[in-house]
């Protein structure tokens, strides 16, 4: 079992860099009623996930601070197993109907694709996507296919729900649940609904994981310093 130190997971500091929207949309109240009924949460809800071993990021597709979150996070997650799940939230606006995303419309494509393969790919291969997919940020929203095969996605769906209108139904619910949440800058993050704050490291997301995790704590539990609660 590989340590903290060995997949170089204590060294990026959330609350220092960040990807910050200026965009503004309308009050959260009038698009709620229109938009958030579209979202599609089977992947929460019918699997009955564990809420305390949920890590939710909220994310710009082409935010390169966010690249760098998932590089850090993954290993992290996989080290936890089935224990441990990731689901991304887009943070962005939607103005006079109009989905808007601070790295223009590159990102709200690549902010479709990351939302589509998490609805339809089973949690193991979405990881792998989003680990290959973010890692050539610049490029996004080319290569998807590519990230989708090697992580053994079946594109057939995901191209269903981008060319259909599923993609951006996911897409404008997703924006209204970070919009809701007060989320406007990123990577914002949040583990069994406990939002980190002050200098959010991967380190005290692994607290919190093992804290949480119980008798399924990897061994790398044994190297992290448990929580202090006050």
């Amino acid at each position: 079992m590989s340590s903290l130190r060995s997949i170089s997971l204590m060294t990026l500091l959330f609350g220092v860099l960040s990807c910050s929207s200026t965009i503004q949309g309308p009050d959260r109240e009038t698009t709620r009623s229109q938009e958030i009924s579209e979202g599609n949460d089977q992947n929460v809800d019918e699997e009955n996930e564990d809420q305390a071993l949920l890590i939710t990021l909220h994310l710009m597709s082409m935010c390169p601070h966010c690249a760098t979150a998932v590089r850090e996070l993954v290993p992290l997650l996989r080290e936890f197993g089935d224990v441990a799940r990731l689901r991304v939230e887009i943070v962005g606006a939607i103005i006079d109907d109009d989905v808007q995303s601070l790295h223009g419309d590159p990102e709200i494509v690549g902010n479709m694709i990351e939302l589509c393969v998490q609805e339809h790919a089973s949690h193991a291969s979405w990881l792998s996507f989003i680990d290959c997919y973010q890692r050539n940020w610049r490029a996004i929203p080319e290569g998807w296919e590519e990230c989708a095969q090697n992580a053994q996605v079946d594109l057939g769906p995901i191209s269903r729900c981008l060319e259909g209108e599923e993609g951006e139904r996911l897409l404008r619910a997703s924006i209204i649940r970070s919009d809701e949440a007060g989320i406007n800058s990123t990577p914002t993050f949040s583990v069994g609904g406990v939002t980190i704050s002050g200098l959010r490291s991967i380190e005290s997301i692994a607290q919190l994981l093992c804290d949480r995790s119980g008798e399924d704590s990897p061994e790398l539990c044994e190297l992290v310093d448990p929580l202090t609660y006050v």
